[in-house]
């Protein structure tokens, strides 16, 4: 999956709540996924290590965060598969995604997308 395909769920899953879970479900693995990867094989660079250690630390703390709700906007999507037509539960799917939407440009902007050399 990539970012344009997760964008093009989202989008889909906006206007149809049968497409939510499709949306979550995937686009929370790719989330965590590319928060993991950032974690394990980038290096804070620019304003993270020039700056003292809380932007050291604030940079590994947000890559946590971010792959802990990848983790837990999957698991929603499969929670919100069980009754699509439950009310609650397309506005909490709804809530993730947008949310996520936030958290991909975060990792987008720190590098989460580019190939590792």
């Amino acid at each position: 999956m990539d970012v344009e395909s997760n964008a093009r769920a989202i989008a889909e899953a906006g206007r149809d709540c049968h497409k939510l879970p499709l949306a979550l479900i995937p686009g929370g693995v790719f989330q965590a996924a590319a928060a993991l990867r950032l974690f394990v094989f980038k290096k804070p660079d620019g304003m993270f290590i020039h700056h003292g250690k809380v932007p050291f630390y604030l940079y590994y703390a947000l890559l946590t965060a971010v792959a802990l709700f990848g983790f837990v906007e999957a698991s929603l999507g499969f929670w919100v598969a069980r009754d699509l037509h439950d009310r609650r539960r397309q506005f909490y799917g709804k809530v993730a995604m947008v949310i996520s939407v936030l958290f991909l440009i975060l990792v987008g902007g720190l590098g989460g997308f580019a190939i590792p050399k």
